[in-house]
């Protein structure tokens, strides 16, 4: 996964910052936000890429054919041919272990550390870096914007940057 990462920068560590709030459904769905995008599932323990090549989403057919989409009843049924073509996919097994456990590997064959930040702290969190044997770092608790997506405000991201290097100067 992060081969071409390394290539170009040879770090010493990564450091992956992983957002409870919704990379556990993000990593179970091949839609974001209306577009489609690559998703991993897991057979026999082995993560397996799908996805590839990724649909085309109604956003797409929207700006490439604009006139076409004047209609209402054209916007209407392109919207269900794509839900019929393309459904929304819900994997059965969340693959964020097999993800963090895949990406530990790499940057580790690489000589490299690897790191996990989460900016919401719970069991399910401890018990992931448990089973998975990741160093983990607690990051909930900072100041958020209370409104959409909860992001971290300035402060919380100046205290989140403050506590990740501090952090890490004892790890490396």
């Amino acid at each position: 996964m992060a081969e071409r990462f390394f290539e170009a920068y040879q770090p010493d560590a990564a450091f992956v910052l992983f957002t409870a709030d919704n990379d556990y459904q993000d990593n179970r769905v091949n839609s974001r936000y209306g577009y489609y995008k690559p998703y991993f599932t897991v057979d026999d323990g082995q993560l397996i890429l799908r996805g590839i090549p990724v649909p085309k989403c109604l956003f797409y057919y929207f700006s490439a054919h604009p006139a076409w989409f004047k209609s209402a009843l054209v916007t209407k049924l392109s919207g269900i041919w794509i839900r019929w073509r393309h459904p929304l996919i819900i994997t059965p097994v969340d693959p964020t272990a097999a993800i963090l456990r895949q990406f530990k590997s790499d940057v580790e064959a690489r000589h490299a550390k690897f790191f996990v930040g989460f900016n919401a702290w719970g069991p399910a969190q401890q018990a992931l870096c448990r089973q998975e044997a990741l160093q983990c770092l607690d990051l909930g608790g900072l100041p958020r914007f209370p409104a959409i997506g909860h992001h971290w405000t300035v402060e919380g991201h100046r205290l989140a940057a403050q506590r990740v290097a501090e952090w890490l100067k004892g790890r490396m």
